[in-house]
């Protein structure tokens, strides 16, 4: 992505936005810029409150539908007793203000995507073997050409080829479906980074969280996966996406 680099000249201040809400900033980052109330941040994973929230609340201020479902993190981790805490932690007008600066983090993203003339960016996701059948749906018969997967409302994406995963997904993701990426976060109130070098988050915007990948847009790991299948990998449709 040099490209998109230079055109939009991250070097200045003024693109890298920087989070102002230092809980947002626990929600988006490794949990730590709240000293008194520590939140596993998405940087951090998928299975802390910081991603739970912070899926909930851009449904929220981008004015995203969805059916009588839940994205599965948000099920399992926003409850009465966790929206009692946080109202009482940070109050109604501090939440509003989160949910504004949210989509003030996803307009600056759109604003500079724009600006690069980017229509579509190109992505890739690489899903490892975690011990949990998270492979299983990509041994099933696609479909018209397509594998059917359940994707959480937001995944994180890469620009360059750092990670391995049994499965690789290389995608042209539209532009609009872009939340924020590292290029354009800066690192705010803590030493550390606010997100992983060369990391995207794409929103998933299906109603019921199922998405249609094109066989071509997958690799796989041809050995490492047949070695799955001799042991014979259960067929069942579960969600690979796990980070």
């Amino acid at each position: 992505m040099d490209s998109f680099i230079n055109k939009i000249q991250v070097n200045n201040s003024n693109v890298e936005y920087k989070i102002k809400d230092d809980m947002l900033y626990d929600w988006i980052g490794y949990g730590i810029a709240t000293q008194l109330q520590p939140i596993q941040g998405f940087s951090t994973g998928k299975d802390g409150l910081g991603y739970a929230l912070l899926a909930y609340y851009v449904d929220i201020a981008l004015g995203i539908k969805r059916l009588n479902s839940k994205d599965r993190i948000v099920s399992k981790r926003i409850d009465s007793q966790a929206m009692e805490w946080l109202i009482h932690t940070i109050g109604d007008k501090r939440l509003e203000g989160i949910i504004k600066e949210i989509r003030t983090i996803y307009d600056n993203t759109q604003f500079y995507l724009k600006q690069a003339g980017l229509e579509k960016v190109t992505l890739t996701r690489k899903i490892k073997d975690k011990g949990d059948q998270y492979l299983t749906p990509f041994f099933q018969e696609p479909v018209n050409n397509k594998y059917l997967l359940t994707m959480d409302a937001l995944n994180s994406f890469s620009d360059d080829d750092s990670y391995y995963g049994e499965v690789e997904l290389n995608m042209e993701v539209p532009r609009e479906d872009i939340l924020y990426c590292d290029k354009l976060i800066s690192n705010g109130v803590s030493s550390n980074h606010s997100t992983e070098s060369g990391e995207w988050v794409v929103i998933n915007r299906s109603a019921d969280f199922n998405v249609n990948i094109p066989i071509n847009s997958v690799k796989k790991n041809t050995l490492s996966l047949k070695s799955k299948s001799d042991n014979h990998y259960s067929i069942q449709h579960v969600s690979p996406f796990t980070y």
